[in-house]
């Protein structure tokens, strides 16, 4: 089963015609949530949340090229000041929206690696797998909760 989440009711609206364009209805459902509060003890517990949270910091909002700043939406972009203010909300407070040992993966910016992973680690994550995307750049992290090491 997978919950998509979204604080963006177009998004979700988006969300929902492709599962139900898909047949996933019995398998894919679809929430309202800020990544930036506390989860609700009603989404309950998770084997993996997966996010690609807003990254972009202030300065480069400001100087966006018009093609993404004209047609992307702004909160799916502006991830505060250093662009990691979302990182460091999920990182903290969806921790109790895990299952013990459970995962947490992000997606991140060019050059946030190590910030991201930092924040992951002073939250309780034991990074498991830094990837790369096809450009040979650092993009994603896999990290386990609780996982002490070996």
């Amino acid at each position: 089963k997978v919950t998509l989440a979204d604080l963006s009711r177009d998004a979700l609206a988006v969300a929902k015609k492709n599962i139900t364009r898909n047949h996933l209805s019995a398998k894919v459902s679809c929430i309202q949530a800020d990544a930036l509060g506390q989860p609700s003890k009603f989404l309950g517990k998770f084997d993996m949340i997966v996010s690609n949270p807003p990254y972009i910091t202030t300065d480069e909002m400001a100087r966006l090229p018009r093609s993404v700043a004209a047609y992307e939406p702004h909160l799916a972009l502006h991830g505060g000041d250093d662009g990691l203010v979302f990182y460091r909300a999920i990182a903290e407070n969806y921790r109790k929206a895990l299952k013990p040992g459970g995962y947490l993966c992000f997606e991140f910016g060019m050059g946030q690696g190590d910030d991201v992973c930092r924040i992951l680690e002073e939250n309780g994550y034991t990074i498991l797998e830094r990837s790369r995307d096809y450009n040979n750049r650092e993009r994603a992290v896999i990290a386990q909760f609780g996982r002490k090491e070996d």
